[in-house]
């Protein structure tokens, strides 16, 4: 075999090789600089164990996928976002299969947080690139002459690649056969690429792939709903692309039956490769797994694995999953410890440090409320302005539903995430007792404020008149953040970590506040309750109720 050494670097264009003592220099075919990433890929050997979809699950889901990829109409880019764990990969890798098996796939890109090229987009396009190339050959001899013109093209910008390999090839190509003029391109976990600014510059290119005139570019993308890609999303015209909310727009319940069916046929296995009882295990157990997974299909996953590790007896395992279903909350680290991970990203010790301390005041607040509040009270409760809470959920999406009404509240997406911070060992781990103190706290300093006037218009700071029992002056006279004050700081307080050394507050409080606090309950009819309640911490702190207003 001849010697061949490449001579004025891999953009020179030839190679150098000796035969028999002569010196030949040869060109080298352009193409060849373009590689790919091959484990990225659909079908590649790293991801060949992977889950699809079940047959009888996601089946509306897919369907409009596969009515929107064939129409003649359907936008340009289909994108599937939803929150971490819901799914969106294992719809992805279905989607490419059912596009592979209908000669549909033109090329696909999986993401992957942290795996080398997969985690970030240095060879997205020419990745795409390489597997069109497979499905239209008269595309090469276009790329060939653009490299040619554009030597060293692939480590120019994103910009520059897409509008080179890309865009300017495609555009005016003919299929050689008519069934090839559509092409779905399916891009999975864009949000696991590691730079946002890399993610945004690909969906301000992506929607140009609509004017290759002669064929029909489909674009299948998941994410989660991060915002850099919400704010891309914003930024491409409506006529472009089409979203899907995964956990909006498939209902808890259809959710639920595919985890069902899910959960049966991992069980299924487990229970063939363990030689375990048919009756294993009992539909109950199965319906109690079903209830702690909706509606993240991961956490059906963890489950499965938890339960049918090789190293332990699988009916033990679920017997332990089933008398202790928050232990198994710890095996979501691989979930959310990602997407906590970058709140921190790129920021000096400094500024890590302030952002750690927010976290704790507003998302540890929000995982331990009783009841979940809009932004607007969370600013009042926590003394914090309203834009600085916006923005901080912002970076938490996936896992809390936050809406753009800043009157509507902050749910937690799935109680697994409460469960891992709270049990968590990282630097993201909510000291809880702590953190119950500080709400009680700032509930007495609520109070303190906004109680201060007879609520209702009442001449008289100890008496509560029928009138007020009128659910309309419940809604116009006391702020949420009040109501919840009055209602919850007794819990609060019960949940922290050394109600005794707060006697002194509480007693403060009770001294100069409890007919403004018991006017507050009467009016949210929670009068009996809270009393008992407080009944109940008193004697909890040894002082006699007689004693109180002494």
């Amino acid at each position: 075999m001849e010697p061949r050494v490449s001579f004025g670097g891999s953009n020179s264009g030839f190679q150098v090789g000796v035969n028999h003592g002569s010196i030949l220099v040869e060109a080298l075919d352009p193409l060849s600089e373009l590689s790919g990433v091959p484990e990225a890929e659909y079908g590649s050997y790293k991801d060949q164990y992977e889950d699809e979809c079940l047959p009888g699950t996601r089946t509306a889901l897919l369907d409009e996928v596969t009515t929107w990829a064939r129409s003649p109409h359907g936008k340009c880019i289909f994108w599937l976002n939803g929150m971490a764990g819901t799914g969106k990969s294992t719809i992805s890798r279905t989607v490419a299969a059912i596009f592979k098996n209908s000669n549909l796939l033109g090329a696909s890109f999986f993401f992957k947080w942290g795996e080398a090229d997969r985690g970030n987009a240095i060879k997205f396009f020419p990745s795409l690139t390489k597997q069109l190339m497979l499905r239209y050959p008269e595309l090469g001899d276009r790329i060939r002459s653009a490299m040619k013109v554009n030597p060293g093209i692939t480590s120019k910008s994103l910009s520059e690649q897409f509008d080179k390999l890309l865009y300017q090839p495609l555009r005016g190509l003919a299929p050689q056969r008519p069934e090839l003029s559509t092409a779905v391109v399916v891009i999975d976990a864009l949000d696991e690429c590691g730079n946002e600014q890399d993610v945004q510059t690909i969906l301000r290119c992506l929607p140009l792939l609509r004017d290759a005139s002669n064929l029909n570019i489909r674009i299948f993308v998941t994410s989660r709903p991060e915002l850099p890609i919400r704010q891309a999303f914003s930024e491409i015209s409506d006529r472009s692309f089409q979203d899907f909310v995964l956990h909006e727009m498939i209902s808890k319940d259809s959710t639920g039956q595919d985890i069902a069916l899910f959960l049966k046929d991992q069980f299924t296995k487990i229970r063939a490769s363990r030689r375990l009882p048919l009756s294993w295990p009992r539909e109950e157990d199965l319906q109690t797994l079903v209830t702690m997974s909706v509606p993240l299909f991961i956490s059906a996953a963890t489950l499965c694995r938890f339960i049918g590790d090789n190293k332990w007896q699988p009916t033990v395992r679920l017997a332990e999953v089933l008398n202790n279903q928050e232990k198994y909350a710890m095996k979501m680290e691989n979930t959310y410890l990602p997407i906590l991970e970058r709140l921190l990203a790129g920021q000096d010790e400094e500024d890590s440090e302030r952002l750690l301390h927010e976290f704790q005041d507003i998302i540890g607040t929000i995982v331990l409320l009783v009841e979940p509040l809009p932004v607007k009270t969370l600013a009042e409760l926590l003394d914090i302005p309203a834009d600085v809470i916006s923005n901080r959920l912002e970076s938490f999406s996936s896992v809390l539903h936050v809406l753009d009404d800043q009157d509507l509240p902050v749910r937690i997406m799935h109680l697994s995430f409460r469960d891992f911070l709270i049990r968590s060992k990282t630097k993201f781990r909510v000291d809880t007792p702590h953190r119950h103190r500080r709400i009680f706290l700032q509930c007495i300093d609520i109070m303190r404020k906004k109680l201060r006037k007879s609520l209702c218009g009442l001449g008289s700071d100890s008496t509560v008149k029928p009138k007020c029992h009128h659910p309309q002056a419940s809604r116009q006279n006391i702020p949420l953040e009040v109501r919840y004050a009055c209602n919850h700081w007794v819990y609060h307080l019960g949940q922290s970590e050394d109600p005794t050394a707060e006697i002194n507050n509480v007693l403060s409080f009770l001294t100069e506040n409890f007919f403004h606090w018991v006017e507050a309950l009467d009016l949210v009819r929670e009068r009996i309750t809270r009393l008992v309640e407080l009944s109940g911490l008193l004697v909890m702190l040894g002082v006699r109720n007689s004693e109180t207003f002494a």
